[in-house]
């Protein structure tokens, strides 16, 4: 352990107070939904603007042992406050909600899910639904996929990099489905187009060398180092023999193979989940892997595995962590820390109270920093744990009632800090791991439905972790906030030429106002972003130019949900 970096933590946390720190259960009453189920949610959250997330997920139709209907949540990022709750649904029908991500206009949520089809009861399709984020109504919402299959999506991103793309962009959806008797399921991706939710592609993906054995499941996926593909991870089955972790790489623009599929056999027990994250350090890129394992050694005790990838995927190092004496330990999230970027930081599943979560920080290296559980006094505290997600204030950690009554938000600082957290142990263990490359064939997949979602609010109340009670979730829906306006902006030296050292923005701004300051290669790859402080009156902001491309490049100020600046800037 680092004692200067968890004093840091603790310092920080004390610093930065209560407003991005919580800890909030959500219980909805048996009137309004009787039984709350998304233990398959694996990217749950999305932070939408600077003050507010959107989380997906599905709960059962009231009167309903089967049937589910999906459901988002919108929240304040800083407190978790309910500011609208809906479910999303036909009744008698089955739709469920896996991702979600924003839409390039920064007004929309894009949600990933499966539906079940009306005209065809029992078969699922893969839903993709564009939803206002203000108020929760649908805009639209496509089923895809093939009569007599299964198919759902559990991933979305947006296609295009940066603010500029073209007339009608579109999103790259990820999933699975089945084909049949011969192979129990594929990967399945789509590009869906923004404007109406129709497809541009679909593909389905079969391992060339062992079809028909595989069964791929993802769980989540990232934009490649270099910006241009998607690198998804997930588990790997094959027939009698134990499963494996994976990563893939695919073009968002046309669902091309980039590069090789490549398993990961940590030992002879099986594995699973599979989180990625990518990692930047000094000039080196590459990506970290988080997943569960069974422990060697014939224990069934399951082990915390963090693999930490080259930018081709191959392994730099493998180590496992377990806390004694409980028999789940689970890596369900992982990221580099923006504090300490040389730590991973991996939300966890651990079993010191039935399944209540954790937050492991631990060098790029193995060496733990730091091992944070919360407290098992706190009612409801039975909980199963299913994501954590980066916001402006840390991160925002999800897990759901063992009781199946509601789900938990839980706003972590950047050291996994929270009102209802304490230090714990864990073990660390080192292991050896073995990678291989296979090729996949892709073969064209797909039909489009549309169908009108229902929407219906959902009631409840919010309980904060030391039991007391908080109000309704029957808000109104609020409207975005006002962003300051400026009377001027102005921008020099352009061009930037090899002597000059610092890009100057001026601005005068009626009212202070904080702003986000991007800087794009003309790509549209972001290279800087970085939280500005807009002054009122005259002031200026400088940027360094080694943060330019050689040619054209764009830098953005975003203040709420709005681009307030915009510049393109050429460097000589």
């Amino acid at each position: 352990m680092k004692p200067s970096l968890l004093l840091f933590a603790f310092v920080l946390s004390s610093i930065l107070g209560s407003a991005q720190i919580f800890n909030t259960n959500y219980v909805f009453p048996s009137s309004s939904v009787p039984d709350y189920q998304d233990r398959s949610t694996m990217k749950a959250t999305e932070l939408v603007n600077e003050k507010e997330i959107i989380t997906v997920g599905f709960a059962l139709e009231p009167n309903s042992n089967s049937k589910n209907d999906l459901i988002l949540t919108k929240t304040a990022a800083d407190n978790g406050q309910v500011i609208w709750m809906n479910r999303y649904g036909l009744p008698g029908f089955d739709e469920k909600g896996f991702g979600l991500t924003l839409s390039y206009d920064k007004k929309h949520v894009i949600v990933a899910g499966t539906a079940e089809d009306k005209d065809n009861p029992g078969d699922w399709n893969a839903l993709a639904m564009k939803v206002e984020i203000t108020t929760g109504n649908v805009v639209w919402s496509t089923q895809h996929g093939k009569t007599d299959s299964y198919e759902e999506f559990r991933m979305v991103e947006q296609t295009y990099p940066g603010p500029f793309f073209p007339s009608n962009p579109t999103y790259c959806f990820i999933g699975r489905t089945t084909l049949g008797d011969e192979v129990k399921a594929a990967i399945y991706a789509s590009g869906i187009f923004d404007f109406d939710g129709s497809e541009q592609w679909a593909n389905f993906y079969i391992d060339a060398e062992l079809f028909p054995k595989v069964f791929d499941l993802t769980f989540q996926m990232v934009r490649s180092n270099d910006g241009e593909n998607f690198i998804m991870s997930g588990t790997r089955y094959e027939d009698n023999k134990p499963s494996d972790l994976f990563t893939f790489g695919i073009s968002p623009f046309n669902g091309a193979i980039t590069d090789k599929y490549i398993w990961y056999d940590v030992d002879e027990k099986n594995q699973y989940e599979g989180a990625l994250c990518t990692v930047v350090v000094d000039n080196f890129n590459g990506y970290g892997l988080a997943g569960t394992t069974r422990n060697p050694g014939g224990s069934l005790n399951e082990a915390i595995t963090v693999l930490w990838l080259k930018d081709d995927r191959s392994v730099i190092n493998t180590h496992y962590y377990a806390e004694n004496g409980h028999p789940n330990n689970e890596g369900l999230s992982i990221y580099q820390n923006t504090q300490e970027i040389k730590t991973f930081d991996v939300y966890t599943s651990n079993t010191r109270n039935i399944q209540s979560p954790g937050f492991l920080n631990v060098d790029l290296d193995g060496p733990i920093n730091y091992f944070i559980t919360y407290d098992q006094d706190i009612e409801f505290n039975d909980l199963d744990p299913t994501a954590m997600v980066r916001t402006r204030y840390g991160y925002t950690a999800k897990a759901l009632h063992n009781n199946g009554n509601g789900y938990k938000l839980a706003g972590l600082d950047e050291f996994g800090r929270t009102e209802c957290a304490e230090l714990s142990e864990m073990d660390l263990k080192e292991r050896e791991a073995k990678f291989d490359a296979r090729e996949y064939k892709a073969e064209q997949f797909g039909e489009d439905k549309k169908r009108d979602m229902e929407i219906k609010e959902v009631h409840g109340k919010w309980i904060l972790c030391d039991g007391s009670d908080g109000d309704s979730f029957k808000y109104e829906a609020s409207e975005d906030a006002e962003v300051s306006s400026a009377s001027t902006f102005s921008a020099y030296p352009n061009p930037v030429n090899e002597m000059d050292r610092e890009f100057i923005i001026s601005y005068n701004m009626e009212q202070s106002s904080e702003a986000i300051l991007e800087v794009y290669n003309a790509l549209g790859q972001r290279v800087f972003t970085n939280l500005e402080m807009l002054n009122a009156g005259g002031d200026q902001i400088s940027i360094s130019t080694e943060l330019f491309s050689p040619g054209i490049n764009f830098v953005v100020l975003r203040a709420g949900n709005e681009v307030v600046y915009q510049q393109k800037v050429v460097k000589e």
